[in-house]
């Protein structure tokens, strides 16, 4: 084989590569200790930046051997958890620009009057003064962000049943509501079925509870699987086939979660870690790259950082 042939296939090769970019949630928010929203404005930007600088394909075509196929700079947008703003502020977006998504919504919550438990430290803990802080900055000594800091770690690895143990104590002994806000719900069933009306947004599964499934039992991760699917196909009358890992980090789950996405029958399952998707990259664990709440110009240049 000569060189030239060689770089033909190089060259061939990473042409296939693709890349998913992950959200949660498309909205303004006083406070966003996670980092989890994007402005409706700039998500637009983002938008606009991928049409002009890629191509935008659904979840499905980085199914199996359809990657062989992805057309140069395949990027593929997904949204974590199920909030409720993925529908009222996202979709319109999504539609206007014509532009695919896929929702990974936790089943559990559907319809719920609570919300998710790193929104009720946030809640219950922090407070105005609080509005620029975040979790990748320093918590300054400050008492309240360092307990949030100590109690998201201690939450993330409790059962549901523990936290809610937990958060009922938080509210009692500081005078709140158990109630969630309405900046920060979930999708209702109803909602859950309009969002996935017109075929532009697919609805993937991320569990019934949003637990860390490395630290279940084989049997447990399989139900959390299963149900979520279910549930979501229930309610959307519509195939779920695609999933993600929660929180999604290699530590957060285990072959034994791999294998339990297979024998449920999704098709693919997304992680949450940055890389390249190459045709021979295993589709039951898809990286993902994490985006912020950046502007245009500044999404633009770690777009261009990432496909070239």
């Amino acid at each position: 084989m000569n060189l030239r042939r060689i770089s033909d296939r190089i060259r061939k090769r990473f042409e296939n590569g693709g890349v998913i970019l992950v959200y949660h949630r498309v909205t303004r928010l006083q406070r966003d200790p996670q980092l989890l929203a994007v402005s409706p404005n700039r998500f637009a930007e983002h938008l606009d930046v991928l049409r002009r600088k890629a191509n935008v394909v659904p979840l499905r075509k980085f199914n199996g051997e359809a990657k062989a196929d992805l057309p140069t700079r395949s990027v593929a947008i997904t949204f974590d958890d199920g909030y409720a703003d993925n529908l009222v502020e996202a979709k319109p977006i999504l539609e206007r620009m014509d532009v695919p998504a896929t929702v990974f919504v936790v089943s559990g919550v559907l319809g719920s009057t609570r919300e998710f438990w790193w929104d009720d430290l946030d809640r219950i803990l922090l407070q105005p003064d609080d509005a620029g802080w975040h979790v990748e900055q320093t918590a300054a000594d400050i008492q309240r962000r360092v307990k949030y800091i100590e109690l998201c770690t201690t939450f993330k690895r409790s059962s549901s049943a523990l936290r809610a143990q937990m958060l009922e104590k938080f509210c009692h002994a500081n005078g709140c509501v158990q109630s969630g806000r309405p900046t920060h719900r979930t999708l209702t069933p109803q909602e859950l079925r309009q969002l996935a009306q017109g075929g532009l947004v697919e609805i993937g599964a991320h569990t019934a509870t949003h637990p860390v499934l490395s630290l279940l039992p084989e049997s447990e991760q399989q139900s959390e699987i299963e149900l979520s699917k279910r549930r979501l196909e229930d309610v959307t009358e519509k195939p779920v086939v695609s999933f993600a890992y929660p929180y999604g980090g290699k530590a957060d789950y285990t072959r034994q979660s791999v294998a339990c996405v297979r024998k449920a029958g999704y098709s693919l399952a997304c992680s949450n870690f940055p890389g390249i998707i190459w045709p021979a990259t295993n589709r039951f664990e898809l990286p993902r790259f994490l985006i912020r709440d950046w502007s245009g110009d500044e999404f633009e240049r770690r777009l261009e950082r990432i496909v070239g």
